[in-house]
């Protein structure tokens, strides 16, 4: 009985032993299939690609009958990050809810109309001063009152003239919730700063749509530093570190650059645009000429800039290849960028000992969902791609340039971000990790493949460029 009792038990055993090693074989197929998507998903499946040339050289026939050349000899690059996301962005709306937030946070509850039509008389004086001044000029230069700015110059002049005689004799004070406006002002360290949301059409060939959100002094005296106040002097101030001859300036301001990095990031935060991504720090220059000599000027840093940009993961898109708006010419055609919403989302603030004296906010986007670590095709696969559909590409490239192509060469092949364009949503985009594959110069038509799927984005199709400004770190 005690035999046939422990014969049972072996076999118990035996089957549970043998049942736990098929579990753990299954468990180690799983954790390495993880593995292999965890790497997948990651830039380190490129880590033997970056730094090596892409050589290879082949011929298409197009549609049109045309034999084109194809020539690569492109360098690969690969943004040392340990991953990639996607990340869905929509356009800024200048509606009441987004102004009367972003307005408190930089004036609190004290915020006044900013409007030419609301303004006191003696702001609407200075308008009036400064507008005969434009007008002088402008009749100087046309002596025959030919041109149309004349005549809007002199309706200008009319306009203040008449609102000047109902005109209040301080700021209005806004009522409550009433947002409809374009212009706010207030205070802010006992300075007063105004407010404001520019929307319009621009005529940039460019770019179709400009938008910004921007804080800056009433009266630019205000924020000079005391080497800046000298009577008669014309004074401008910009980023900047060298003068002359490489000469680096030494910042003067009291406030240490941490310090002032906290400050902007507050600044921008309180706003509601605390996803925006540190790009690069810079001393605030300040250039003083006296008397009106613009040529003998005195440059001195004091206070700090600081350039803000949309990205993810701390990482700033327009680092890894997105951003920039501008024409390209192929043949004697002249294409204009056919994005209707700038690439150049950026904000700039700049600080001294006065606080936050300034900060501009151009084509401001908000995020909406971000998918983070999205796995990537091979480049294998990726390369295979662009050959299937360079036929494609090189028939555009010879109809709009009206003319023969004998050959076409690529020397670089960049993973970088894309800012796609939803095609049901004009106002919403997504950055995407994509391929792309340009020549030497600036004026060129990119092939750009979605790192993702493999999509060809026929971005010669659109009419437009990415940035020439590639900093990878």
């Amino acid at each position: 009985m005690i035999k046939k009792g422990l014969s049972i038990l072996m076999i118990f055993a035996l089957v549970f032993v043998l049942g736990s090693c098929g579990n753990d074989n299954g468990k180690s197929e799983e954790n390495k299939s993880g593995q292999e998507k965890e790497e997948r998903g990651v830039l380190s499946q490129f880590a033997e690609d970056n730094g090596t040339i892409w050589k290879e050289s082949w011929t298409v026939e197009t549609a049109g009958g045309d034999s084109v050349s194809v020539d690569v000899n492109a360098d690969i690059t690969v943004p040392k990050l340990s991953r990639m996301s996607t990340v869905e962005v929509t356009k800024y709306e200048f509606n009441q809810e987004n102004k009367k937030k972003v307005a408190e946070a930089v004036f609190g509850e004290e915020i006044y109309y900013g409007e030419e039509e609301k303004l006191p008389g003696f702001e609407l004086e200075k308008l009036l001063e400064q507008e005969r001044k434009d007008q002088q000029e402008r009749e100087e230069e046309y002596e025959d009152g030919s041109d149309k700015k004349l005549q809007k110059g002199r309706e200008r002049i009319k306009k203040y003239e008449e609102m000047m005689r109902n005109a209040p004799n301080d700021y209005v004070k806004l009522k409550k919730d009433d947002f409809q406006g374009e212009r706010f002002i207030g205070e802010r360290n006992g300075i007063q700063f105004s407010l404001t949301f520019d929307e319009d059409e621009t005529d940039l060939p460019e770019l179709s749509e400009h938008m910004e959100i921007s804080v800056s002094p009433l009266e630019q005296e205000d924020i000079f530093p005391e080497k800046a106040r000298k009577k008669n002097a014309f004074v401008s101030y910009l980023p900047g570190d060298m003068i002359g001859d490489g000469e680096e300036l030494k910042n003067e301001c009291a406030v240490p650059r941490e310090d002032a990095e906290r400050q902007a990031k507050d600044f921008i935060q309180k706003m509601g645009f605390s996803d925006l991504i540190l790009r690069e720090t810079n001393n605030l220059v300040w250039a003083v000429s006296e008397n009106g000599k613009r040529d003998e000027r005195t440059l001195f840093a004091d206070g700090w800039t600081f350039d803000f940009v949309a990205g993810t993961d701390g990482v700033a898109f327009d680092s890894f290849g997105v951003e920039g708006d501008s024409v390209y010419r192929i043949g004697e055609e002249e294409y204009p960028a056919a994005k209707k919403y700038s690439l150049n989302c950026n904000m700039h603030v700049f600080v001294t000992e006065r606080g936050v004296i300034e900060a501009v906010y151009f084509s401001p986007v908000e995020s909406q969902t971000v998918t983070p670590g999205v796995k990537l095709l091979s480049l294998k696969d990726i390369k295979e791609i662009v050959k299937n559909n360079m036929q494609e590409y090189a028939q555009f490239y010879i109809d709009k340039g009206k003319k023969k192509v004998g050959s076409i060469r690529f020397n670089y092949l960049e993973l970088v971000y894309y800012r796609l364009d939803d095609p049901d949503n004009e106002n919403r985009f997504t950055y995407i990790p994509a391929w792309r594959l340009r020549k030497n110069g600036d004026q060129q038509l990119y092939f750009i493949v979605n790192a993702m799927d493999g999509s060809v984005i026929r971005d010669w199709e659109s009419t437009w460029r990415l940035s020439a400004d590639w900093r990878f770190s």
